[in-house]
């Protein structure tokens, strides 16, 4: 969308705006490792090729 406004922004630009911080700083702030259980259940549940 800005790009199509000519605006020069990049992905890391805009994820800071999304975030109000920078990503890496939201990731360690937000995202922790899954546990072992839920890892369990997302490759149980995980479409398999065929």
């Amino acid at each position: 969308a800005a790009e199509a406004e000519g605006v020069d922004l990049g992905k890391d630009q805009s994820r800071e705006i999304v975030y109000g911080m920078p990503y890496a700083q939201w990731q360690a702030l937000n995202q922790t490792e899954a546990s072992d259980a839920k890892k369990a259940e997302f490759e149980a549940r995980r479409p398999r090729d065929h």
